[in-house]
């Protein structure tokens, strides 16, 4: 009978150390610092004709108080 369970428990004994390791999460890639003094980073820049200085605000109120 014990030659019986070690047979069926045999497989079984190189599988747990196996699925016991998990590996180490992936590290996402460090973010890259932003360049604003680079005209291609803005998309209203401030003193420029680009699509914000052609934008309609009339329907804008500024309520105070």
């Amino acid at each position: 009978m014990k030659r019986f369970a070690l047979f069926l428990l045999a497989p079984f004994a190189g599988f747990a150390p196996a699925t016991a390791q998990t590996p180490p999460p992936v590290q996402p890639a460090p973010a890259t610092p932003t360049d604003y003094a680079s005209a291609a980073t803005w998309l209203c820049r401030p003193g420029a004709q680009d699509a914000c200085s052609n934008a309609d605000l009339s329907w804008a109120r500024i309520r105070t108080a």
